[in-house]
């Protein structure tokens, strides 16, 4: 079976119409009667489709006059709407005005003050940072923090303001900020941060990102109405596309499979439809990330599908989450995967994936609230979304909120009964809970629906472990280890389990052999309660610094 895949997956990306190439700068340029470096500029600045060859001679470029073609005609369309609505928009005041009050210290401290100061500081840095665009920033001075927020924005600014006060909680500074509407009076968001002591080198930047994170997702970037893809596409080709998007919400292998052949018949219909080249690369990542295939056998080909798709259409949301993902669980690119997310919700705030995915990221940085923030905007966009409900669930197991966690796996379970990913994770949560009886029954359900996917079976010996029942997952462990010695081995889950069986020294070096293979899972370990009692050992800091995230 893995040979016949293997040979299908080296024909899903076809080589792009090669009747109409334009072989140099030089062609291309004349074909648009303009000199070199104006059209160098235009694939810079306005997303003209060049092509580079990437194995050969430096600098060797060519187009497609289709593609040419096509971008000119977008071009026109674009610029003539921009002209229309300029000013209209101009007159909107769509830009969101924040005013930063002081942090208050209620407690009298020089020390305690300067730290205030500084979460204040880099709060405000973090806020221009995000979207200057969109989103004012105004730092008050702390001789006016006794004004209240209805004085100190005007409801001409369109004003919020950021109230929030410092105290002492035992060792740690306790913030509590809120965000209020001045017109409304209304607090449109409020959570408390807590900073140890010991953490207080650290603690202002965290907190600075993790608020400007959640204000830009409740403020900036909350879902709405956008228009569809501009492009019309043939009808066979969106019939494929939509097909292979039937086939790939059903989460298993054979639905992923049938999935990839559809997009690939879409490609081939179409090679200039840009989504199908999207749904392409989230098929391969979810095949990787559910472990029937090895990463490093098909991911570099969802790259490749997920930047072509982003090179057809720049402002399509699908395509920069696809990219995004493979970014986060394959190239662990955070930063890339961080501006790729925010570009998927700048082009669709109303593009439910988009929140999702970057809930993943957000949780693997510990950045729980503001990752909470984008599950349930993505709910809030599609409440009956089952791998949604599921990873809203995910997101509260990471932050430790395992009843939650639960209610959410429940809720899918309601709609879908038999999905066996919602088994998995409720499992995991009851083991977490410590009820590790109902765990296992859950594992024995998912692996009886995955029809024994290997990932699940490592993940039931963890819970054997928990549970004392060394023998059992010993002998889980070596059968995995048997029948998948040639294929996918589940190296994360493996290395969880020896965590539960107190060998420290065979987790690290499943670790480290998932981090070679690029086990798409591995973005979770700064936060997988798994592993925490290893978290100070000198080698697990090690790992967790391979991967690129720092533990919270």
């Amino acid at each position: 079976m893995s040979t016949n895949i293997n040979a299908s997956l080296n024909s899903l990306l076809p080589a792009w119409t090669a009747g109409d190439r334009l072989d140099s700068w030089k062609e291309i340029a004349t074909y648009l009667r303009r000199e070199v470096r104006t059209v160098q500029l235009w694939e810079k600045k306005e997303g003209l489709p060049v092509h580079r060859h990437f194995h050969q001679q430096l600098g060797s470029v060519y187009a497609f006059r289709s593609e040419v073609d096509r971008w000119r005609r977008e071009v026109s369309r674009h610029r003539s709407s921009l002209n229309e609505s300029e000013s209209a928009t101009a007159s909107t005041g769509e830009r969101i005005v924040i005013r930063v009050l002081p942090l208050k210290n209620l407690r009298s401290d020089a020390a305690w003050d300067e730290l205030c100061k500084m979460v204040a500081a880099k709060t405000a840095v973090e806020l221009e940072r995000l979207n200057p665009e969109r989103l004012a920033v105004l730092m008050q001075e702390p001789a006016s923090a006794e004004e209240p927020a209805s004085t100190t924005v005007s409801e001409s600014e369109a004003g919020y303001a950021l109230r929030w006060t410092a105290e002492q909680d035992g060792a740690a500074l306790k913030i509590s900020a809120e965000l209020v509407c001045v017109p409304t009076k209304k607090a449109e968001w409020s959570h408390i941060y807590r900073a140890d002591r010991k953490d207080w080198d650290t603690a202002p930047q965290q907190i600075a990102q993790q608020i400007s994170q959640c204000l830009w997702l409740k403020m900036v970037y909350r879902p709405r109405n956008v228009a569809p893809e501009r492009r019309r596409q043939e009808m066979k080709a969106r019939e494929a596309y939509l097909k292979g998007r039937y086939f790939w919400e059903q989460r298993n292998e054979e639905g992923l499979k049938k999935a990839v052949q559809f997009f690939k018949t879409a490609i081939h219909e179409d090679p200039g439809f840009a989504l199908p080249y999207s749904g392409l690369a989230d098929s391969l990542t979810l095949l990787s990330f559910y472990e029937i295939l090895p990463a490093s056998q098909i991911m570099p080909a969802a790259r490749k599908a997920a930047v072509r798709a982003v090179e057809l259409n720049p402002d399509l949301a699908e395509a920069h989450a696809s990219l995004a993902d493979v970014m986060l669980h394959f190239d662990r690119d955070w930063q890339g995967a961080e501006h790729e997310y925010r570009r998927t919700i700048q082009c669709n705030p109303s593009y439910a994936l988009g929140y999702h995915w970057y809930s993943n990221l957000l949780a693997a940085r510990g950045q729980h609230d503001a990752a909470h923030i984008a599950i349930m905007n993505a709910l809030e966009i599609d409440p009956v979304s089952i791998i949604t409900l599921v990873w809203a669930g995910v997101t509260s197991y990471l932050a430790r909120q395992f009843d939650e966690a639960i209610r959410h796996y429940r809720s899918a379970l309601e709609l879908a009964p038999d999905f066996v990913w919602a088994h998995m994770y409720l499992a995991q949560a009851l083991e977490q809970k410590g009820d590790l009886k109902d765990a296992l029954k859950e594992f024995e359900t998912a692996i009886r629906l995955a029809r024994g996917n290997h990932c699940i079976m490592a993940m039931k010996a963890h819970t054997h472990a928990l549970a004392g029942d060394n023998i059992a997952a010993r002998e889980m462990l070596r059968d995995l280890k048997t029948v998948t010695s040639a294929g996918c081995l589940p190296s994360y889950d493996i290395a969880a389990t020896y965590a539960a069986l107190g060998e420290p020294n065979r987790m690290i070096a499943w670790l480290n052999r998932a981090c070679h293979e690029r086990n798409m899972k591995l973005f979770t370990l700064p936060q997988d309660p798994r592993f925490d009692s290893f978290r100070r050992r000198d080698d697990f800091r090690e790992v967790v610094a391979q991967i690129g995230l720092a533990q919270m």
